[in-house]
């Protein structure tokens, strides 16, 4: 079940000469789609939150026969987590891909045969038994390519004349205490007005949901009298690649931040820590420990950070942190393994 951190690994297995098909939903889908990694797509939803039916993953398996299966930590977990025990009833291996650190944890008590992590960060995180290779799952999302380029455009001009900031929830649960953070934060520049806030505070799945206009509402309370602009819908990650400064807890965002040589800021506030331990494991989250990117527990102007060493920091973790495709070579080693 791919998702844009397993593209790069799909891609490095079609150049071994593997075919690869897909199991996938909601934005994923259009990434596989647009790939030449994927043979086909198998099975498309519009949304994970619905359980797949267990005679359908039966069936999806027993047709293809696949060697192995590669999951993503996507949260919700479901589909994933569905898969993966029938390949194991069914003695397929299976390989998960760590998605953020410390995410192998939302497996539960499955212990995937191989666990490729972002980098070494992740090494006996959650694991279990698994065999974890470090260094060589991707730590790069690209921006998606589906998006407006108008739009893009408008945001890249716009960034040329004023100060953007992406404000990313990590879940319901602590998206207003970011949103807070970040409002009280850019109220206390010497120009607010100088700023531009974008945000993405409801994850797709949830869209539709009594969970967002009960985040969406206050969020607007909140921000009120700042200068809001959501440019027309534009991906999360493509707003992560242009805009100043990305402020979220732990999410994919913030790498994707430094791997564009843009910054970002973890919040620390109780609401997020509490939600990192129990998502990741971690205390506190590894680029801030590496200090690559500061944390945010108390609102503070974002330019008076000490952005010289932590940049350089930043740019020296983001050119570590690439893909190796190594990946490919120890997927079809547990394959050999296991035949």
């Amino acid at each position: 079940m791919p998702t844009k951190m397993a593209l790069p690994i799909l891609n490095e297995l079609r150049k071994r000469g593997n075919t690869v098909f897909a199991i996938t939903e909601g934005q994923a889908a259009a990434h596989c789609k647009q790939t030449r990694a994927i043979e086909s797509v198998l099975l498309e939803g519009n949304n994970s939150l619905a359980p797949v039916k267990s005679s359908e993953i039966t069936r999806i398996l027993g047709n293809v026969g696949p060697d192995v299966l590669i999951i993503g930590c996507s949260c919700p977990i479901n589909w994933e987590l569905q898969f993966a025990k029938v390949a194991r009833r069914r003695g397929i291996p299976v390989v998960a891909i760590e998605d953020i650190w410390g995410d192998l944890s939302r497996l539960g008590d499955f212990i995937p045969d191989l666990a490729l992590t972002i980098d070494n960060l992740g090494h006996g995180t959650r694991a279990g038994n698994s065999q974890a290779i470090g260094d060589i799952a991707s730590a790069v999302n690209p921006a998606a390519s589906n998006d407006a380029q108008e739009q893009v455009n408008r945001l890249e001009a716009l960034a040329r004349d004023k100060t953007t900031v992406l404000i990313v929830a990590d879940h319901t649960s602590n998206a207003l205490e970011i949103v807070e953070l970040v409002a009280k934060s850019v109220r206390l520049e010497e120009d607010p007005g100088q700023f531009v806030i974008t945000h993405s505070l409801v994850h797709p799945k949830l869209t539709k949901t009594e969970a967002a206009s009960e985040i969406l509402r206050p969020a607007e309370q909140l921000l009120a009298g700042l200068t809001v602009d959501q440019f027309g819908g534009l991906s999360t990650d493509t707003r992560a690649v242009h805009c100043h400064y990305t402020v979220a807890a732990f999410t994919t965002p913030l790498r994707i931040a430094l791997h564009n040589g843009r910054r970002a800021v973890s919040v620390s506030g109780p609401k997020s820590l509490e939600l990192l331990w129990s998502e990741t494991g971690f205390r506190q989250y590894p680029l801030v420990a590496l200090e690559a990117i500061p944390e945010m527990n108390q609102p503070a102007s974002l330019s008076n950070y000490d952005w010289e060493s932590l940049d350089r920091t930043g740019r020296a973790w983001a050119e570590r942190a690439r893909f190796r495709p190594e990946a490919g070579a120890a997927i079809e080693s547990l394959v050999t393994s296991w035949q």
